[in-house]
């Protein structure tokens, strides 16, 4: 009998730590914990630009500004990779003040911004944006939504007459990150955006498989409405 019990006791200690694992992982703000973080960030990632539609016009990738912020180093590996494939400029939103390391202070600091309306003030000066046709903006999902530097970002910026191209990396939670997303960038024309759980697990062939099938579609509907604009 007190062997049974025991083993019971067992089983269900295992249950809450399993619980307790799975509630934590939905806190942490990017797509996977922070130890795996940096081992995502390995240079030379192979993506292959052979599927890739040429996008037309002399200077087309003049056209083409890639905007992001990562708190970890998932999300500028998107971004990189995106400008792999396709060019363009690349543009880094930092914050003058540094997040902490842990990701549930970085998820409280991040909701009491968002509750005050204080976002966190940016590096430098923002990109004129005047010269792009195209705009790619990435961010990582913090506690389902957009993160509070990405969110600064987009207060202070007018998309007017730009194709804007959101994407974003989770840890399988996206919640309503495109929603709120769509919602901040002012006048922006919004096009197909992908969103990437657990990026760091992924296969380098997957991945670059993800993103060439979206940018396809990406290049194809920006010189659609152009054709549509009589351009």
């Amino acid at each position: 009998m007190r062997l049974h019990k025991r083993i019971v006791s067992v089983s269900l200690l295992a249950c809450f730590c399993l619980f307790v694992t799975a509630c934590t992982a939905n806190t942490t703000p990017d797509d996977t914990k922070t130890t795996e973080y940096q081992n995502s960030m390995q240079e030379g990632t192979s993506a292959s630009n052979e599927s890739m539609p040429d996008d037309t016009g002399d200077n087309a990738n003049d056209n083409t500004l890639i905007i992001y912020y990562s708190y970890s180093g998932n999300t500028e590996m998107v971004a990189k990779l995106i400008q792999e494939k396709i060019g363009g400029d690349l543009y880094k939103i930092e914050t003058v003040r540094d997040y902490p390391a842990n990701g549930s202070e970085v998820s409280d600091e991040a909701a009491a911004e968002r509750e005050s309306g204080n976002l966190p003030e940016l590096k430098g000066e923002l990109p004129d944006i005047s010269a792009y046709e195209r705009i790619f903006v990435g961010g990582p999902v913090w506690t389902y939504t957009v993160s509070t530097p990405l969110m600064s970002y987009l207060s202070q910026t007018d998309f007017a007459g730009k194709a804007v191209v959101p994407f974003w990396t989770d840890a399988g939670t996206p919640g309503d990150y495109e929603k709120e997303f769509i919602n901040q960038a002012q006048n922006a024309a919004i096009l197909p955006g992908l969103g990437l759980s657990n990026v760091s697990s992924m296969e380098d062939r997957t991945l670059s498989s993800l993103l060439d099938g979206w940018l396809t579609t990406a290049l194809t509907t920006t010189e659609n409405q152009k054709g549509d604009d009589g351009q």
